[in-house]
């Protein structure tokens, strides 16, 4: 009847499996009903400190992540679709996509 919406987080640059990844629980929502979602992904600098984030807008509501290791950050991209699906299948589709990139 809906879906467990997560976000794959490194928890160090370069690493795998569980000791260098984390599946973080985001949002779930309700099967049949389009929901929204706005994925901006980049860096900036706060204070003269480097930040690469990745955020997240899920059916209006914000996740922010700031990605560990930003002196290290040489590029930033979205992968999205659906991983991992247990006990089922999932198909999901895409309406009114855009790919909006910035190259400063």
């Amino acid at each position: 009847l809906s879906f467990n919406i997560y976000r794959e987080q490194i928890i160090t640059r370069g690493g795998s499996g569980a000791a260098g990844r984390k599946i973080v629980f985001l949002k779930n929502v309700k099967r049949g009903h389009p929901t929204d979602f706005e994925l901006k992904v980049g860096f900036r600098t706060s204070g003269g400190e480097k930040i690469h984030y990745a955020n997240a807008k899920i059916g209006g509501t914000n996740f922010y992540w700031n990605i560990p290791e930003p002196e290290r950050g040489l590029q930033s991209g979205i992968r999205y679709g659906a991983y991992r699906v247990k006990g089922g299948r999932a198909r999901i589709q895409w309406a009114n996509t855009q790919y909006i990139k910035v190259q400063k």
